[in-house]
């Protein structure tokens, strides 16, 4: 249908308009008071949909909140069972999570040779002499040992990373650490590179 309005031509199919409770259908649009009847009724639809938005959006949440879980145990003091809410869970699951965080040892403390295990961090003191640190044997991908500066000492007694099990960064020769406040990382990466090191 097309009509001519003072200054304006509006061209309109009136739709059949549903919002879940009732349905009204637009009728042709004649005049102004037709056109802002109209607008009115858009608007007031467009109301109702943001009202219902909201609804389930509160209902959404309060669903979270009352959801329960099953399966979950751990034996830590806090741990999650199935009667805790999503947001009970997720705090024992933070507790747990701080508590190994704070539960991480302390670096050993080493005074002369020894041979590094998978994650292992070591203080090496060599304020009475030098010494070697051996990587651990057959290591996997992945595998890590870290070595410090315990005393301030390496450039004065150096440590020694030998290479007997396998290279340190490509190379078949043993890593010389002489710097003093050293700290490094040695991550095993394959049998080409060998030991990879950070600092």
């Amino acid at each position: 249908m097309s009509i001519v309005l003072p200054h304006i031509t509006v061209v309109f199919n009136p739709p059949s308009v549903t919002d879940g409770v009732g349905t009204f259908n637009v009728k042709a649009i004649q005049s102004w008071s037709d056109l802002a009847e109209y607008v009115e009724q858009t608007n007031n639809l467009i109301d109702a949909l943001n009202d219902l938005a909201d609804d389930i959006m509160a209902e959404a949440a309060a669903d979270v909140l009352d959801k329960h879980l099953s399966g979950l145990d751990t034996s830590s003091a806090a741990a999650i069972t199935s009667s805790n809410t999503v947001i009970e869970a997720f705090g024992q699951l933070q507790a747990q999570v701080s508590g190994k965080a704070q539960a991480a040892p302390a670096p050993e403390v080493k005074t002369a040779a020894f041979t590094a295990v998978d994650s292992g961090d070591y203080a090496c003191n060599t304020s009475s002499a030098a010494f070697t640190v051996t990587p651990p044997a057959s290591p996997a991908a992945g595998a890590r040992f870290q070595v410090r500066d315990y005393g301030r000492t390496f450039s004065a007694n150096n440590l020694t990373v030998a290479t007997s099990s396998a290279k340190v960064e490509g190379v078949a020769e043993n890593y010389v650490i002489d710097q003093k406040d050293a700290c490094r990382v040695f991550t095993y990466i394959d049998s080409t590179k060998g030991w990879m090191v950070s600092r």
